[in-house]
């Protein structure tokens, strides 16, 4: 198993990076000014890129990493019979002697590779850090330390809620069972409630996927409020009286669902907007 470990600090203060703005209107991030900074031990394996990492609030040294190679490394990637291939950097406490007689000792389960000095395109590591800050960290603001800490659920906690999720389909099971009559056809017609079922049983990982990214909705009636205003003036005005019109009323009821998703007042920014000044979303 080729295991990558590399440590990374993301800081409370915005990061800039390029993005893109109407010409003569600079964008702007705020920032409080703070240098509240979390520090993140991670590694990912080449087979099947399965990541694991261990949040810290300590500085790094040769104990933390010690520490996080033999409790988050041996028991996420060692399997009996194999050996761990750890590809690190030449960090002084990667190189520290006490981690080193450690390495020595763990050689059964472990054994270390140096990447040569000043080469960081070659770790995989830092691939996700940089994916990471791209789209997490970059251009953007954070009110408080603990707003960067967000994150999804760990792995062992959505599975967790993945035994919760299929305790409930057996008990609806249970209680909405297939009768003999429904049994002896092929496709039998079935009730509200079993089909129900089978669409929470088919399509599980699309019901849970909000564990992983905790922005996504709950449910996909984000999609149908969209529409709505659009069927309601359809109903009651018939139709538009030309394409540009209606194109002109899309475009402003897009513009106002965007202020009301970001939590903007919507009159404020309509003014700015009839100025020459539209609110744009962060690009990443």
């Amino acid at each position: 198993m080729i295991v990558f470990v590399d440590e990374a600090s993301f800081r409370q203060c915005p990061t800039l990076h390029q993005t893109w703005a109407p010409r003569n209107c600079r964008p702007e991030i705020p920032t409080r000014g703070e240098r509240n900074t979390q520090k993140i031990l991670g590694t990912v394996s080449v087979q099947g890129a399965r990541f694991a990492y261990r949040h810290q609030t300590e500085y790094f040294n040769h104990q933390t990493y010690r520490a996080f190679v033999q409790d988050v490394i041996l028991p996420t990637y060692y399997r009996r019979g194999h050996r761990i291939y750890l590809i690190q950097d030449n960090a002084s406490y990667h190189t520290h002697p006490e981690v080193w007689a450690w390495f020595q000792k763990e050689r059964r389960r472990l054994e270390v590779f140096p990447l040569p000095k000043y080469s960081p395109e070659l770790n995989a590591q830092e691939r996700l850090w940089h994916y990471t800050r791209r789209e997490a960290t970059h251009n953007r603001f954070f009110e408080k330390p603990a707003d960067r800490c967000d994150a999804p659920l760990s792995q062992k906690e959505f599975q967790q809620w993945q035994k919760k999720y299929a305790t409930i389909l057996r008990a609806g099971r249970q209680r909405n069972p297939l009768t003999a009559a429904q049994r002896a056809k092929k496709r039998p017609k079935q009730s509200k409630e079993q089909n129900l079922l089978d669409r929470l049983e088919g399509y599980e990982d699309c019901i849970l996927a909000f564990l992983w990214e905790m922005d996504l909705p709950f449910t996909n009636n984000e999609a149908e409020r969209a529409f709505r205003m659009l069927k309601v003036r359809v109903k009651i005005s018939g139709c538009f009286r030309t394409l540009d019109g209606a194109r002109r009323h899309a475009r402003i009821l897009s513009y106002i669902s965007t202020l009301r998703k970001q939590g903007l007042p919507i009159l404020k920014y309509l003014r700015l907007a009839l100025d020459g000044r539209p609110f744009l979303p962060q690009a990443a």
